[in-house]
């Protein structure tokens, strides 16, 4: 890890975690955040986005300590919380990413009937692009590398179109609601949107290998 890493591969590790963070579930926020008001919602935010980036220092410190490339979380949960603490994290992993896997899979599913109506159910939608996503995966990462910049500035742009699109809707006198009881229900939301641990071992091991 000493050795000049090219910057070329920093802005594509830059551009994959970005990918992660800035995805569906931001666009969720507002709304399922809203419920608590503005600014008990950009507390949590603040509050939660500041927890994540912690433990995201911490897991890539330990990867980069070790540097073992069998590296685990499974492993390292059980070193510092224990066996409990262990299959803890492994059953909240799991609950998370099955959650995410679903999610994407009826969201991609809905938004391709929506604009493309093929005559085909979404279930048979949602199996089609499952494989086809699967295929993209077993390839390697290099497609993924390749193409992964080029999809996060198209959506960043469109994000900023949509800025454009809603800001004549904004109401001053809705930011002084505040609703602080509602707060904790939208915390597994922040949660999971923010949640871009996964691809930390991905990205070190990158970096190790560049």
């Amino acid at each position: 890890m000493n050795k000049k890493i090219p910057f070329t591969l920093i802005v594509s590790i830059v551009f994959l975690i970005t990918g992660n963070l800035v995805g569906a579930g931001t666009l969720g926020l507002p709304t399922k955040t809203g419920l608590a008001g503005f600014v008990p919602a950009v507390t949590g935010l603040f509050v939660m986005g500041a927890a994540m980036f912690f433990t995201a220092m911490v897991l890539t410190r330990e990867v980069t300590r070790k540097g073992d490339a069998i590296f685990n979380y499974p492993s390292f949960y059980h070193k510092h919380l224990g066996l409990v603490g262990k299959w803890v994290a492994i059953l909240a992993n799991l609950l998370i990413l099955y959650g995410l896997l679903t999610v994407y899979l009826s969201g991609a599913a809905t938004i391709i009937s929506n604009l493309l109506h093929p005559k085909i159910s979404n279930a048979m939608i949602t199996v089609i692009f499952f494989l086809v996503m699967t295929a993209i995966n077993l390839t390697g990462m290099s497609l993924v590398e390749k193409y992964n910049s080029l999809l996060v500035i198209l959506m960043l742009g469109v994000f900023l179109a949509m800025f454009r699109m809603a800001e004549v809707h904004v109401e001053p006198k809705h930011f002084v609601f505040a609703d602080w009881k509602f707060l904790p229900a939208t915390i597994p939301i922040i949660l999971t949107t923010y949640n871009f641990h996964t691809i930390i071992l991905f990205s070190v091991f990158c970096l190790s290998a560049s």
